[in-house]
């Protein structure tokens, strides 16, 4: 369950945006199964997120599955401002809570996973920065790339705190072509490291 407070229109957008990512990525361990390939996360307001290990399938094949939902129901409606509240009531006739029986081993092996797992949690500091100005149209305009730019971006922060460089991997999708799957971009070059040497030095 999410706290509808986080959620309502009166917080800023960094504020919703810091929550609803939360939520997505790690804040409740409760309502996913991670052995599964994906998971739809809805929160009370009905923003939907995914939260999934890749190694089936990347990005695209998420955008692809995303789209044609949404395109599904634009088409042919089946939910709309006119229906939503009775499917809503309804909804939950059809969801049956699964129970498990579980020993005093495995319920006192649970609690204390449930208390690492919040505990690692909390160490976590997730700040969204959202720059309305630095966008990619305006990088393009300058011949640069958005996605090298976000790239230097991560490596400074990473050298600034750590005073050291370490390999980077970023996925690179070609599934959108025939044959296509999912490449590697190792991002750390000589290159960077002169380039962020120079910067922080200077």
């Amino acid at each position: 369950e999410d706290d509808p407070t986080k959620l309502h229109k009166s917080l800023t957008k960094k504020e919703r945006a810091e929550y609803i990512s939360g939520q997505y990525l790690c804040y409740n361990a409760l309502n996913r199964w991670h052995d599964k390939p994906f998971n739809m996360v809805m929160l009370s307001d009905g923003t939907l997120g995914l939260h999934s290990e890749h190694s089936w399938g990347d990005g695209v094949t998420f955008v692809r599955f995303c789209n044609d939902i949404n395109q599904d129901a634009y088409e042919y409606g089946r939910i709309n401002s006119s229906n939503y509240s009775l499917i809503k009531s309804t909804a939950y006739d059809c969801i049956e809570e699964i129970k498990f029986k579980l020993d005093d081993k495995l319920k006192s092996d649970y609690e204390i996973s449930k208390h690492n797992y919040n505990k690692l949690v909390s160490n976590l500091n997730l700040s969204i920065y959202q720059e309305e100005v630095l966008g990619k149209n305006l990088l393009k305009q300058f011949a640069l790339s958005p996605d090298a730019i976000m790239q230097l971006g991560i490596q400074m922060a990473y050298y600034k705190i750590h005073h050291r460089f370490v390999s980077v991997y970023e996925s690179c999708s070609t599934a959108v072509y025939k044959h296509g799957r999912t490449e590697t971009i190792r991002s750390v070059t000589n290159e960077t490291n002169n380039f962020i040497e120079t910067l922080t030095t200077s």
